[in-house]
């Protein structure tokens, strides 16, 4: 159960970490989902488990800048 958390964890971190290179490089509205899957290397479905909407997923995105 560790292993699938761990793999988890870090499947979240990738998808914000491309999403947030995104959003920096074509602004919010001009970055899709679709987008950020084909970048990360994730199918849609993938994606959509982790965050099943964009407010969802800039909401991570938002509060991981504010903990740095």
């Amino acid at each position: 159960m560790a292993k699938r958390r761990a793999s988890s964890e870090r499947n979240r971190e990738h998808i914000i970490t491309v999403a947030s290179q995104l959003i920096v490089e074509c602004g919010v509205a001009d970055t899709s989902l679709a987008d950020i899957a084909r970048e990360a290397g994730i199918s849609k479905g993938t994606l959509y488990y982790y965050y099943p909407n964009k407010g969802d997923l800039i909401f991570d995105i938002s509060e991981r800048h504010l903990h740095r």
